[in-house]
Parts: C-alpha cells; structure tokens; sequence
C-alpha cells in the first residue's frame, strides 16, 4: 500500500524541500510515501507545519508502522519533531484507506487503523484471498 502517485507526486510538488530526497536512494524516501491516501491531508498538514517552522527540514521517511503514521525528518526544531509525533497519535484515529474516523483495528493479520466500512473491505479481501 501506497500513497497514490498522483497524490505523492502533489506532496513533492507543494514541499520540494522538504521531500527532496523523495525517490533517492540516499533515505527510505526511495520507496516513495508507504501508507494510504487516507492519510494524505494529514501528511499534508504535518509537512505545511513542518515547513513553516524550519524550512531546511528533511523527510526520510513517511509510512504506516503498526497502524499508525511514522514521519521521519531531520530537523533541529523540537516543535518540529513534536508535530509529527503528535500526526502518528491523530493517524490512530483516521481511517488510512478513506481518511474517515477510523480506530485501530487488530483483527487482520496486521494492525491498520480503519474505519468499519474499510475493515469489512479488508476482512472481504482476506477471504477472497484464502478461498479455493
């Protein structure tokens, strides 16, 4: 699971700075942005934040780790560091798949925070999987 290109590439457009190293080899950024789309406005609103309190911030890597947002910069800003803590916590709240009030959700044979709709989507895809 990924961010969708289009929106990733949305993300490197609006904060080229901040996501330069995205595709580069030189940071975990080489696998591009790993978690859902629903999450995307909250990485949006974690990156603007960023931005505007240290603009030589640095992503190195963005993805979903045990159901919750993991945002990795390099930053000498403390608030900076702090805002990105406080996205993995609100992450735990929004559906990664749709970016609906979601829960985390442990059921599966992984931890993903999803609304219900999305965790009947997930447990149909399970099924369908292990079906004959």
């Amino acid at each position: 699971m990924g961010v969708s290109p289009e929106l990733e590439e949305k993300l490197v457009r609006e904060f080229p700075q901040l996501f330069r190293d995205y595709k580069s080899e030189a940071t975990c950024m080489a696998w591009g942005m790993t978690c859902g789309d629903g999450w995307f406005d909250l990485v949006r609103e974690t990156a603007r934040r960023v931005v505007a309190l240290d603009s030589d911030a640095v992503a190195l890597q963005v993805k979903e780790k045990l159901g919750g947002l993991s945002f990795h910069i390099v930053t000498q800003d403390r608030q900076a560091r702090e805002i990105c803590i406080k996205a993995c916590d609100a992450s735990q709240r929004i559906c990664e798949e749709c970016g609906c009030p979601g829960s985390l959700r442990e059921d599966l044979d992984w931890i993903l925070t999803l609304c219900e709709e999305c965790l009947k989507k997930a447990h149909k895809r399970v099924a369908d999987a292990e079906a004959p």
